[in-house]
């Protein structure tokens, strides 16, 4: 798991990220993206209440990249979260039986 600690906040040391990442992920072939077996799969993130919309969960992304650079970095997430994942730099895959499975964001 990461965690981010807020700097800025009135509260210090405050969590205002928490990620929780699973190392070398299962994922349905039908994705077609073969490298994803052995990068890192974000499979839960949340920002802190008051803290959204501020860059604190892209920030908690690029330092995982930074930690595991030249690793393929990708998200199953809810439809309720598609917009943040559509952000500049994400790939959307759609898997190959398309409305049986969710969307994939990654960046290789």
């Amino acid at each position: 798991m990461i965690n981010i600690w807020s700097s800025d906040s009135e509260e210090s040391g405050e969590e205002v990220v928490r990620l929780i990442v699973v190392d070398h992920p299962e994922l349905d072939a039908g994705y077609r993206v073969p490298e994803a077996a052995e990068g890192l799969e974000i499979d839960f993130m949340e920002v802190a209440d008051g803290h959204r919309r501020r860059g604190f969960g892209t920030q908690a992304i690029e330092m995982l990249r930074r930690q595991h650079s030249g690793r393929t970095v990708f998200a199953r997430p809810p439809e309720s979260e598609d917009a943040f994942w559509q952000s500049p730099g994400w790939e959307h895959v759609r898997h190959a039986q398309d409305g049986d499975y969710p969307p994939l964001f990654l960046k290789r």
